[in-house]
């Protein structure tokens, strides 16, 4: 692990070649104003998903890594990544609950159809539109940062918490098109660049804290003001730990980009309210990581020729949680004093994953699944070994996302939900594209009861889904957040 560490603060790069470069842009908006835009090259990220009984599916890997070893002097430790039958052959009615299975899905009264705010633009192919939506999900969680007003700080993320900041960029990865927000109150309905069809985990979160608005996409015009007060989003669909995940969408702000946005909303607080108000301000924020899903679903994409890099399950895992540890000390750099990191979700289980592989109903991907639970017992590791570090004078909390998730699935009905295996919007079968057209034979098929889905699309949850697992993250026991949940961690160190 050291040795891994060391080669990513050296910036070795042994997955993606060539990220490209990042410009960042004055682009004026039509009103006078200006906002700031990147111009990248990323790579595919895929979302959150359904976890049932398992089997192989998605293109099993058998990885070489003598190359990465020769040249990087990596050793690996004496670990089988063949799928782990025994963990992952469960059936649904035989799986165990995880946390408090009585919370349901909240009876979300969900409106019918409303559209969308962001005007939406023509799509000139079905192939635009598949792409452009299976650039994000996050996965759980991708890099979203936020402040929020009541001791509510930052969120770092994926397509899983974005809330419009790609809808400033060129990319392929947008939710500013109907029905995306069609269950978005402060929207009435229109699209605002969150990929789900009401509010997000970070929303939901950040309302039950005590935050009365929703921070804005960092990419907005103007947001520098609200930094201080209603907070920024930094999250951004597509996006990844790793600077290359998501380059087949072109567009998007991976991890260690989100941090230098916070970093440029820190000199802002800090013009503001002085050096040392602003590091008791961020002392009490709660800064929320959630990402890593892109990055996994990229490792499992044979069909992207420069992605092909035959790299072990292991090696990759580690990478990803040197990299990742190495931004959140960034971030403790930078003044984060409580900082919850989301573990990646179980993608085996998500329609799309599901859907390439050909498994069949009720059975996810051992294969992804088992890679997913490795790394999450390493990340976890690592942010035991940062807490006995920095404790008391900081803590970073870890949501076990793959478990709350997996047991909303397998237990869907205990939750309110009536499918927990299709999406409500876009279908089961490629190109998995939500749209709303100009008439039903140019619209997707859309569910009639949002809230009975676990799925919005092929990649993340609905807003009921979304509200569940807040609720397991701000009230959860250690089995879902540890060392203590986000309520608890909301008046740690008052």
């Amino acid at each position: 692990m050291n040795k891994l560490r060391n080669l990513a603060t050296k910036g070795v790069k042994i997955f993606y070649p060539g990220s490209g470069s990042v410009s960042k842009k004055r682009i004026t908006n039509g009103r006078g104003s200006s906002s700031s835009r990147y111009t990248r090259v990323p790579s595919p990220p895929v979302p959150l998903g359904t976890p049932f009984e398992e089997e192989i599916g998605v293109g099993a890997h058998d990885m070489d890594y003598v190359e990465a070893q020769e040249n990087y002097g990596i050793e690996e430790e004496n670990e089988v990544d063949a799928v782990n039958l025994d963990e992952d052959n469960e059936n649904i009615a035989e799986t165990p609950a995880v946390g408090d299975a009585n919370v349901r899905s909240e009876s979300v009264n969900l409106p019918s159809r409303p559209p969308s705010a962001p005007k939406p633009r023509k799509r000139t192919s079905i192939a635009w539109q598949f792409f452009e939506r299976i650039s994000d999900i996050e996965v759980q969680f991708n890099i979203c940062q936020q402040i929020y007003k009541h001791r509510s700080g930052g969120k770092q993320g994926d397509s899983l918490v974005d809330v419009g900041n790609n809808n400033f960029l060129f990319t392929l990865s947008k939710a500013d098109s109907p029905p995306y927000g069609i269950d978005f109150k402060p929207s009435h309905g229109h699209p605002t660049g969150r990929f789900t069809n009401g509010r997000t985990i970070s929303d939901i979160v950040g309302e039950a804290l005590g935050s009365n608005s929703f921070p804005p996409p960092y990419l907005a015009p103007n947001v520098e003001s609200n930094a201080t007060h209603i907070g920024i989003n930094y999250a951004s669909g597509a996006s990844g730990i790793l600077d290359a995940t998501g380059t087949l969408f072109i567009g998007r702000v991976p991890l260690s980009k989100q941090i230098n946005n916070f970093e440029e909303s820190r000199r802002y607080i800090v013009n503001a309210m002085g050096e040392e108000n602003a590091k008791r301000f961020l002392k009490k924020a709660i800064f929320s990581v959630t990402i890593g899903s892109n990055d996994v679903i990229n490792y499992f994409q044979p069909s992207i020729p420069f992605l092909s890099k035959n790299i072990s399950p292991t090696i990759f895992q580690d990478y990803l949680v040197s990299n990742l540890t190495m931004n959140l000390q960034r971030l403790h750099k930078l003044g984060a004093r409580k900082i919850v990191v989301v573990g990646v979700g179980p993608l085996g289980c998500i329609p799309f994953i599901r859907a390439i592989g050909l498994i069949s109903r009720g059975k996810c991907s051992v294969e992804v699944n088992t890679l997913i639970r490795k790394y999450n017992k390493k990340l976890k590791m690592e942010i035991d070994r940062l807490n006995k570090e920095m404790r008391p004078k900081a803590i970073f909390i870890y949501a076990n996302s793959y478990d709350v998730f997996r047991e909303i699935i397998l237990n869907h009905e205990q939750y309110g939900f009536e499918n927990s295996d299709k999406p409500c919007c876009g279908g089961y079968f490629p190109p998995f594209v939500c749209y709303k057209g100009k008439n039903a034979n140019t619209s997707s098929v859309m569910c009639d009861d949002r809230g009975k889905y676990v799925f919005w699309d092929a990649y993340h949850p609905t807003e009921a889904a979304n509200v569940i697992i807040a609720d397991k993250f701000l009230n959860g026991d250690p089995t879902v957040i540890s060392p203590i949940n986000i309520r608890h961690l909301h008046n740690y160190g008052s």
